[in-house]
């Protein structure tokens, strides 16, 4: 078995928002599947919200420009809580909590993980592990930027993360094995 490796830096408070979030690559989708169901909440991802709502990301980005994206990104992560009616597991988009973000899109984005809980995620606490897997998987994907673009977004968002979530996991445990260590973490 992989080690699982978590850090509890808040109590959970039982809110009804309960974020993942992390760098692309890391796994928060396929941990977000597993766990919902097991807390009994409703899955979110933003990214496919995102396609739903409002269209291709890329085709998005592309016609109106990456800081109207993280603009429309936050506008509708924030619509999606307060929407929410059941208890929610949002799987938040990559670039989340990047400095890249327009500062008034990246202070709304801190404002609504206030409004709940949440757990980050990473491959290990290690940097250079890190990004060789988040490199490895996201080479995969089709919509990679190529290794050596891949890997300077992995190490530039690797602190940020580290430093995020009131619970921090680092592991590439299976999803299941990930949301079993969370679970009496994540309990009223």
């Amino acid at each position: 078995m992989r080690p699982i490796d978590l850090t509890v830096r808040r109590a959970w408070n039982g809110g009804k928002l309960l974020f993942l979030v992390g760098p692309g690559g890391v796994g928060k989708s396929a941990l977000g599947r597993s766990l919902a169901p097991k807390l009994g909440r409703t899955l979110v991802d933003l990214d496919e919200t995102f396609l739903v709502r409002i269209g291709d990301i890329g085709g998005f980005i592309r016609d109106q420009g990456y800081a109207a994206y993280k603009a429309a990104n936050v506008k509708l992560a924030s619509v999606l809580a307060d929407e929410a009616t059941r208890p929610l597991v949002l799987v938040m988009s990559p670039g989340f909590l990047i400095g890249d973000n327009p500062p008034e899109t990246l202070a709304g984005n801190f404002a609504l993980l206030a409004r709940g809980y949440s757990v980050s995620l990473l491959p290990s606490s290690d940097i250079e592990s890190t990004v060789a897997t988040i490199v490895s998987r996201q080479m995969t994907r089709p919509f990679n930027v190529g290794i050596a673009k891949e890997e300077a977004k992995a190490r530039a968002r690797f602190e940020t993360y580290k430093a995020a979530g009131d619970i921090l996991v680092c592991s590439i445990a299976s999803p299941d094995a990930m949301a079993e260590a969370l679970m009496p973490h994540l309990l009223d």
